[in-house]
């Protein structure tokens, strides 16, 4: 029988989170390297620079991304493109 510390069962709890956040951080990635034309670690950049302002982690902002590219189902992909640039570049001037 195995005995786990309570620092064993935290770390073990957060890695599914962690998990999650990269995973949805590498989507925004994609999502705006493909929406911009830029590579996904200028994605990363851009993303950098403006978590913090509204979004308190990478993780939020990338879900937030995510959310606004994808909800409705089936928008259209310019759309999708000036709400991402009015939250990056207008509202945020984060650059």
């Amino acid at each position: 029988m195995s005995v786990q510390s309570s620092g064993d069962r935290t770390t073990a709890a957060r890695a599914p989170r962690a998990d999650a956040d990269e995973a949805m951080v590498e989507q925004a990635k994609g999502i705006l390297a493909v929406m911009f034309a830029i590579t996904p670690d200028e994605a990363l950049i851009l993303m950098q620079a403006f978590a913090g302002q509204e979004f308190p982690t990478l993780a939020d902002l990338a879900a937030h991304v995510v959310s606004v590219a994808t909800e409705p189902p089936g928008i259209d992909v310019d759309l999708v493109r000036e709400r991402l640039t009015l939250l990056l570049f207008v509202d945020g001037a984060a650059l």
